[in-house]
């Protein structure tokens, strides 16, 4: 009998969750640093960055 393995995929909930959260770190960070322009600035790049790292674990 032969049996392939397969690694657990996370759900598209968690993966949201992820990428949500990193975003709103960004912007926190990016408005104590550069007010409502360095929140948008952290927004943006919080949220590609989560982006490109679930992209790579899926």
């Amino acid at each position: 009998m032969v049996r392939e393995r397969t690694s657990p995929r996370r759900s598209w909930g968690k993966t949201a969750l992820v990428i949500g959260g990193s975003t709103a770190s960004g912007a926190g960070v990016g408005g104590l640093v550069g007010g409502k322009k360095g929140a948008l600035v952290g927004a943006a790049i919080g949220g590609g960055a989560a982006s490109i790292y679930e992209a790579t674990r899926r």
